[in-house]
């Protein structure tokens, strides 16, 4: 399989997280720039959300282009890290709080924010408000997401 940008972004949408991590790490062994990658991805999760709200995908298949994103984006970080290119547009502390212990709206939440270059700080399910209070303290977030 060739690596380009447009089969990267085809993986995302179909939410192929084999086939994305291993086209991101062809990329940037034949150069491409990590900020180029980041702008596939980003417009990926348009298309995945413009068919997410037409009725033409469902949860499952957001779910999976989320997680094949987020995947991107992990090995893309210390690449955007090494040449100062990662803009993080804001902190978040993201959680769902105590006595809800649903993951899917909060995994979502997550994967868009980190796709769009927010740096996410993730407290997990059913966290308690003191963990909130205490990570808020110490990470010092522009956002807080519960």
């Amino acid at each position: 399989m060739k690596a380009d940008l447009n089969e990267l972004e085809k993986g995302i949408i179909e939410g192929v997280a084999e086939k994305t991590i291993g086209l991101t790490r062809e990329l940037l062994e034949k150069g491409t720039e990590p900020q180029k990658i980041v702008d596939q991805l980003k417009h990926a999760l348009d298309v995945v959300g413009e068919e997410y709200e037409a009725g033409g995908f469902f949860l499952t298949e957001l779910v999976l282009a989320g997680m094949a994103a987020k995947d991107v984006m992990n090995i893309l970080k210390p690449s955007l890290a090494s040449t100062g290119e990662k803009r993080t547009l804001a902190k978040v502390v993201l959680c769902t709080v105590e006595g809800d212990i649903h993951d899917i709206g909060k995994t979502i939440v997550e994967m868009v924010f980190t796709a769009a270059g927010f740096d996410v700080i993730d407290l997990g399910v059913d966290v308690p408000a003191a963990k909130v209070v205490e990570a808020v303290k110490k990470e010092n977030p522009d956002i807080v997401a519960l």
